[in-house]
């Protein structure tokens, strides 16, 4: 590593200028880098659940949809029949709204002795006037399946209206979508005094990535102050500070700017690349400096001083360095991409702090004296440590692996989370309006089974037999709220 360290220090212009351009051609694709956390960041091309979800939108397109739903005493009074219209209307002209269904857009067919035809669920010339009118009309919504507990609560106290979302977009569209949606229920509530419960995979697509852009805006400025303040606690120099910093900041820059270059995006997991990347830069540099500061006292120049500190402490950084990368890397094999993709970054963000490191502290150090700790408190604290831990080593390695056995039970506790808004705070009006559509509607979350078959196989009776005992089936699950499939529409 000295042979290293001389090239460097006699090449240091090169070695900036390579530095500087490299992070000019990242930083101009930062712009380029999407946040997002989809199908895609979980499940690969060649993935079948993938393959199958594809396959479901080509067929079907609609996947993604919103509802929003609001309270009301009396939901079938005429003026209330016509605010559902108008609001029905409204939300269905906002951005990217392919549709809104609700009680008042939804269309039944009706049966008569000459045929059938289609008409409104619901108009306003329907408020019922008589408790015969009501009762005729509560029949019709329980006996259709696509209606109860998805646009009216079983108590008929709560509305519901369901945004479809067209498909594909992209994950930065739905934030504008959720946006838009809750500007014009701010509207709404401004004028009415209702209170609007929003949810669906579109809008906590849009908070949890609004949560992790909010998280590394705090994140990232609060790591390097409280890193700043610990290494002048232990330098006592401006320099010292700045310059671990700097090959931070641009070791973030170039791993996120590869990132884009490469249209990975940011998911909840890569957030973590921000600290590892902190982490690595900020203690390969406390190791090299102090090095640094020790071999000023024994060596005759600075120039010399540096060099010997690359003798010493250069091998251990790159090693510290190259195993934790390498750690990280094992990550690759993960069949799950966003899991993948931390593997590979992380190993880029970590040799790239060691190399920004060692270019950026010997050329910026080289002629700086570093104020070398005199006092010997300290040393001698760590020496009696170090001789308790001599003395006592095979009661410290059982107490070690004691505590590290007490600790592993603690395993069988760790539950695994899929539900997005589980990301959220309770608090959070998403996490709320998800709780509230699981407790008063069919919930704002679905699966989609698709079932393929010969032409004309849905129209035999063995085969809709078959999908309505699957449903009773599906149904009996304790977290399935609804079903739906063409034997309701058949039944009804």
């Amino acid at each position: 590593m000295r042979s290293i360290g001389r090239a460097i220090l006699k090449g240091r212009v090169f070695f900036v200028a390579a530095i500087a351009v490299v992070t000019v051609v990242f930083g101009f694709a930062l712009p380029q880098l999407e946040v997002r956390e989809d199908e895609s960041t979980w499940f690969a091309k060649d993935n079948t659940a993938r393959i199958e979800y594809d396959r479901f939108k080509e067929l079907f397109g609609f996947d993604r949809f919103i509802v929003v739903a609001y309270e009301t005493p009396d939901p079938f009074l005429k003026p209330e029949i016509e605010y559902l219209s108008h609001l029905t209307d409204v939300l269905g002209g906002l951005p990217y709204v392919e549709d809104a269904i609700s009680l008042t857009s939804i269309e039944e067919t009706v049966f008569t002795s000459s045929g059938s035809f289609s008409r409104a669920f619901l108009r306003v010339s329907d408020a019922p006037r008589t408790e015969a009118q009501l009762c005729e009309l509560d029949s019709r919504i329980g006996d259709n399946p696509f209606v109860e507990g998805t646009l009216i609560s079983g108590d008929r106290q709560t509305v519901g209206i369901v945004l479809e979302i067209e498909s594909p977009i992209s994950g930065n569209i739905y934030s504008e979508i959720t946006h838009a949606l809750e500007e014009q229920l701010g509207r709404e509530r401004s004028l009415t005094g209702r209170y609007f419960y929003y949810g669906g995979a579109p809008v906590y697509d849009a908070k949890v990535t609004e949560t992790m852009d909010r998280d590394m805006r705090i994140f990232m400025p609060l790591t390097l102050l409280l890193s700043g303040i610990v290494l002048f606690l232990l330098f006592r120099n401006w320099r010292c500070v700045a310059l671990p910093l700097l090959s931070v900041i641009l070791g973030i820059v170039w791993t996120f700017g590869l990132k884009a270059l490469t249209g990975s995006p940011v998911t909840p997991v890569s957030t973590t690349l921000i600290a590892l990347v902190t982490i690595i830069g900020v203690a390969n540099s406390v190791h090299f400096m102090s090095h640094y500061r020790l071999e000023l006292t024994r060596s005759s120049s600075r120039e010399q001083a540096m060099l010997d500190t690359f003798a010493r402490a250069g091998t251990p950084c790159f090693l510290t360095s190259l195993t934790t990368a390498a750690g990280f890397g094992s990550l690759m094999v993960s069949n799950i991409p966003l899991i993948r993709h931390l593997g590979a970054f992380a190993g880029f963000g970590i040799m790239s702090a060691f190399v920004l490191t060692m270019v950026l502290l010997p050329v910026g150090l080289s002629g700086t004296a570093i104020r070398h700790d005199r006092t010997q408190r300290k040393s001698q604290t760590w020496a009696t440590f170090g001789a308790f831990a001599v003395q006592h080593s095979r009661a410290l390695i059982m107490l070690s692996i004691i505590f590290s056995l007490a600790m592993s039970l603690g395993g069988w506790r760790i539950q695994i989370e899929p539900s997005m808004t589980k990301y959220l705070k309770p608090s959070s009006p998403a996490r709320q309006a998800a709780d509230y559509f699981d407790a008063r509607l069919s919930g704002s979350s679905s699966i989609e089974l698709l079932l393929e078959g010969p032409p004309g196989s849905f129209e035999r009776t063995e085969i809709l037999r078959t999908i309505d005992h699957l449903q009773d089936s599906i149904e009996n699950h304790a977290y399935v709220a609804q079903s739906f499939s063409i034997v309701d529409y058949v039944k009804s």
